[in-house]
């Protein structure tokens, strides 16, 4: 019987300097695309300097998405911020929902050096989920 084990994966990583909004918006759409046949969902917010993204899903499935965006060359310096079990999904309504915040480096900086308890990590995701929805609040999924 297949895991059904629902996971998430929550990173920071640094941009690469020579990627552009236009290899951003490449990577959003192919993850859509991607994450709807795989059916995970999640969000991913780009600072021109920073990346945040949640993947949510069956744990085989987020797994192996994660372990394919680690090899992406358009960014480094990755941190796994939270990864485990999930009780249900946080961005349901998006196969990958897609924040563009070049004024929110300021936000990102601190989670370099960690976040330290689990209402940090609350509240990141909330963030996220809060500016994804005030961007599409119908989602990407039909």
């Amino acid at each position: 019987m297949p895991n059904r084990t629902l996971a998430m994966v929550m990173y920071i990583s640094r941009s690469a300097p020579t990627t552009s909004r236009p290899d951003v918006e490449k990577v959003v759409a192919a993850a859509r695309r991607n994450n709807e046949l795989r059916r995970v969902t999640g969000a991913m917010m780009w600072t021109g300097r920073y990346f945040v993204q949640v993947l949510e899903g069956e744990l085989p499935a987020v797994i192996a998405t994660h372990k394919l965006i680690t090899q992406d060359t358009r960014h480094h310096a990755m941190k796994v911020l939270f990864q485990g079990e999930l009780e249900s999904r946080n961005f349901s309504r998006w196969s990958m929902a897609f924040v563009d915040r070049p004024d929110a480096d300021h936000l990102i900086e601190p989670l370099i050096e960690g976040i330290q308890d689990a209402e940090s990590f609350r509240a990141l995701r909330r963030m996220l989920f809060d500016l994804a929805m005030s961007q599409d609040p119908g989602g990407d999924r039909h």
